[in-house]
């Protein structure tokens, strides 16, 4: 399986999870937005996840390459109760998820930290042509390691749990592109907001 749609109640099982060990303040809001484009990404000043509302893999991805070579970990096949696109997609939330943690932990140094940031990314851009070294760069980013170290901590003691999650996740009808819809741990609930 390459491809397959995005539920809103796998989301909602890993953002839980990762609430349940307590790593987020538990009235920490989440906005999670779904559209057209394939990237996963955390705003946080807002709070808001975007997620394709499809997720499809490619098999040379430069950004699995370098966690295979510098984590030892097979994006696609670390657990092997799941598919490629399960695999991927787990790993692609908490890594987003692992953004929000290190958030919260800088609490009001997180300005200073996000401007150094935002700085050192424009500077990858500029500085690196070959793809691959780009991916290596950006990697090694304090922001980016923090959020694939959790990624990979959580899929590492949390297997079964992790497991359960997905394999018994409802399969919602495709909501619209471009929808809008917050995630609240302490209701335990979805609440949807179409704009």
């Amino acid at each position: 399986m390459k491809n397959m749609f995005i539920s809103k109640e796998m989301v909602k099982g890993l953002f839980d999870l990762v609430k349940s060990e307590e790593m987020l303040p538990s009235d920490f809001e989440l906005i999670v937005f779904q559209d057209n484009d394939e990237s996963f990404s955390f705003f946080y000043e807002e709070d808001r996840l975007c997620l394709p509302y499809y997720l499809d893999i490619e098999d040379d991805s430069n950004f699995r390459k370098v966690i295979l070579n510098k984590y030892n970990l097979n994006v696609l096949s670390f657990y092997e109760e799941l598919t490629e696109c399960q695999n991927d997609l787990v790993f692609s939330l908490l890594h987003e998820f692992g953004h929000m943690v290190q958030m919260q932990q800088l609490g009001d140094d997180y300005e200073d930290f996000d401007d150094t940031d935002f700085d050192l990314r424009a500077e990858i851009i500029e500085k690196y042509e070959d793809e691959y070294e780009r991916e290596v760069a950006y990697r090694n980013l304090n922001s980016e390691m923090f959020a694939d170290q959790f990624a990979i901590q959580m899929i590492n003691n949390h297997k079964d749990r992790i497991v359960d999650i997905i394999k018994n996740a409802k399969m919602n009808e495709p909501c619209p592109y471009g929808e809008f819809y917050s995630i609240w741990f302490r209701l335990i609930c979805v609440d949807y907001k179409t704009l």
